[in-house]
């Protein structure tokens, strides 16, 4: 009995999670309210705060499980047959990949994942991102010891450095891509493309 209900519990959170997800891609997440969301899955606003104490636990909801997607996809990515560059690249164009299906989260998974709070999905989200990291120290350690890294590289500022410079070429790119077309007569991919190899050329080994 309790399972069932469990279960139940587990449906009808995912499916306000759903609802309003399409909500935030449409309109943004400030600009959608608890009416909105309600309306959308169907349920009355009141049994939305059966299940959410406020649209921020919704975020946090979709944010953990946006993250576990890109946690799985980064694994497919990082074959161990395959160069550290080719590891690099594939974790590039997944995170480029996750952005263009979760635009709100992508920004929400790099900016305000929380260490110390009483959100469990919060808390889940970190020990997410922090699985993905460990994916991106394994990848670095292993171009070091083979030498197609710099020796001189401290894993942790890397992997931090590797985030803020992913998130700005992406980011950036995302806000000037008529400007990349017209005025630079460019393809965006082939731009960040381009910024990808910049930026791992700044950590291989001479």
């Amino acid at each position: 009995m309790a399972r069932r209900k469990k279960a139940a519990e587990g449906f009808h959170k995912q499916k306000i999670a759903k609802a309003a997800g399409k909500l935030f891609v449409k309109n943004g997440i400030d600009k959608t309210t608890m009416e909105d969301i309600a309306n959308e899955s169907g349920y009355g606003k009141a049994t939305l705060y059966v299940y959410f104490k406020n649209k921020d636990e919704i975020v946090s909801t979709l944010a953990l499980d946006s993250m576990k997607i890109l946690l799985e996809k980064i694994k497919l990515a990082v074959n161990e047959n395959d160069t550290v560059e080719t590891q690099y690249m594939n974790i590039c164009n997944e995170i480029v990949q996750f952005q263009k299906v979760f635009p709100y989260y992508f920004s929400i998974a790099v900016s305000k994942i929380g260490v110390d709070t009483e959100n469990t999905d919060d808390t889940a989200t970190y020990s997410v991102g922090e699985q993905i990291n460990k994916i991106i120290a394994q990848m670095i350690i292993r171009g070091i010891k083979e030498g197609e890294l710099r020796r001189d590289l401290q894993v942790p500022q890397t992997i931090y450095t590797f985030w803020a410079s992913i998130y700005g070429i992406i980011t950036m790119t995302d806000n000037k891509i008529n400007y990349i077309n017209k005025c630079m007569g460019l393809d965006p991919t082939e731009l960040m493309n381009y910024s990808f190899g910049l930026l791992y050329k700044s950590i291989r080994e001479c």
